[in-house]
Formats: C-alpha cells, sequence, structure tokens
C-alpha cells in the first residue's frame, strides 16, 4: 500500500511538472494545459467507473 502512495505522488508530481513546463517554454496556453488536465480526469474517471462495474457484473455472474 505504502508504494501505490508513493506511485501516485510521483505520478501527479510528473503530471504538473509536465503541464507548467508547456507553460512556461509558451508551447501551449494555461487554459489549453487546464483543459488537458480535466479531460484526462474525466477519461481516468471513466475508466475506473467502466472498471469496476465489470468486476461487479463478473462476480455477480460467478455467484448465479
Amino acid at each position: 500500500m505504502k508504494l501505490s502512495w508513493c506511485v501516485v505522488v510521483l505520478t501527479l508530481t510528473l503530471i504538473i511538472a509536465i503541464g507548467i513546463s508547456r507553460i512556461y517554454l509558451g508551447v501551449h496556453f494555461p487554459s489549453d494545459v487546464v483543459a488537458g488536465f480535466a479531460a484526462g480526469g474525466a477519461w481516468v474517471a471513466s475508466c475506473i467507473v467502466a472498471l469496476h462495474v465489470i468486476r461487479y457484473y463478473k462476480g455477480e455472474r460467478k455467484a448465479k
């Protein structure tokens, strides 16, 4: 469990650093980076929900 939190923290740090660097280098507007964060967050949330639904129905099918 401790390792997974380290991975999450390092991943989020990398994501934020890349977003800030894109603005700093002038290759994207801040709104572009925020929109990218929002789109990425929505995608991750959708994948998590889909994974939970798949696991739920697989478990329910086995119980019958």
